[in-house]
């Protein structure tokens, strides 16, 4: 893929991420991680290719993309490979193995974080990163010039390669690509829409301050034309707050932008508390062994009667090791529910957890 040699950029190093990135990467931890939030993911990596493939990336579609690719940096810490040294892992063996990461007793990592680390270290530039586990693949999109690629593409390569070699998962393909027109786009920074987006924040965090609402938690999304509040459904405020966000918007000159108010339920909120420490060493943990066959882990926590945690194979209904390896999840799952650590945190919870297969089909229901 060639490009405009006039245009092209040697780094991407002072590009301004928009303050409500990070707004959402905080959120993160409190939102469920659904199958569907997962496929989304990997839904918006295909659409961001045929984007860029196509040459039509414009500064809209690089803020959706940042949004994104944090997004699945992000949800990695929950749904991604994590390694355990198996040295440690015998050492420890008498102790249930999830109960090891939730006592913090062994160091896990996900294969993300771990060639994330690894770029960071060898300070290589301007990388994106994509794992496919039911496709088997990785790939790394470097944004920046043809020159900076072609000198860096087999570094990239051989360090991923060393990485999942360490952890025996080699059986991975590995993809480099390059996409300098991106760049230059990405280069060039709406910095007056970033502007005007930090001053509606401000005045939303400004009105939902006086109702004692100073936490990020409380709104899922700003842009110049769009505010998403979420609000616990029993304040008696409800329909006042976003007439008054509205209000002290046009005033501020900031525009008439639209209002929408979510509401979720305190006491799930709580409940949710209770079970994310939980979730973590579960998703983390099932994670860690390639022979529990996992594509993904996700909770919702909008159900009143239980916590709901979803775990999806990447093995078919059919596949004639299916059995065998839904019972061995089980057994772990079930072993570090039943324990005392986990009784201590979940108390009077209800949970369900359910095992499928990679056509969504139920093979295993865990509930108390």
């Amino acid at each position: 893929m060639g490009s405009n040699k006039n245009d092209r950029i040697e780094s991407l190093e002072q590009l301004e991420i928009p303050e409500s990135i990070y707004q959402f990467i905080g959120e993160i931890p409190h939102k469920s991680i659904t199958t569907e939030a997962e496929e989304q993911v990997e839904e918006d990596w295909n659409r961001f290719q045929r984007y860029t493939r196509k040459q039509k990336t414009v500064i809209i579609k690089k803020r959706m993309t940042i949004l994104s690719l944090s997004a699945a940096a992000v949800l990695g810490l929950f749904i991604s490979t994590a390694f355990v040294s198996p040295a440690v892992a015998q050492v420890a063996s008498h102790i249930p193995y999830l109960n090891l990461i939730f006592e913090n007793k062994i160091q896990v990592k996900t294969l993300e974080n771990e060639i994330y680390q690894a770029i960071m270290d060898k300070n290589f530039k301007n990388i994106a990163l994509h794992v496919n586990r039911k496709e088997k693949y990785i790939e790394a999109m470097v944004f920046n010039t043809e020159e900076y690629y072609k000198e860096m593409k087999t570094p990239i390569k051989d360090m991923i390669s060393e990485i999942l070699n360490d952890r025996n998962e080699g059986d991975y393909e590995i993809r480099v690509a390059n996409d300098p027109e991106t760049a230059v786009q990405w280069s060039k920074i709406d910095v007056e829409t970033d502007k005007k987006i930090a001053e509606v924040e401000k005045t939303v965090y400004e009105v939902l301050g006086k109702y004692h609402y100073d936490s990020p938690r409380h709104t899922s999304g700003i842009s110049v034309d769009r505010v998403n509040l979420e609000l616990p459904v029993n304040e008696p405020n409800i329909k006042k707050i976003p007439l008054e966000i509205k209000e002290l918007l046009k005033q501020r000159d900031l525009g008439d932008l639209e209002v929408k108010v979510y509401t979720y339920d305190p006491g799930l909120e709580e409940r949710g508390g209770k079970f994310m420490k939980i979730f973590d060493s579960i998703a983390i943990g099932l994670k860690a062994k390639p022979e529990y066959k996992i594509d993904s882990v996700g909770f919702s926590n909008n159900k009143k009667e239980h916590f709901y945690i979803s775990i999806q194979l990447v093995l078919e209904s059919t596949d004639p090791d299916i059995e065998e390896v839904v019972e061995s999840i089980e057994k772990t799952v079930q072993d570090f529910l039943e324990s005392d650590d986990a009784l201590t945190s979940i108390q009077d919870e209800k949970y369900q957890v359910v095992i499928s297969s990679s056509d969504k089909k139920k093979m295993k229901v865990i509930s108390n």
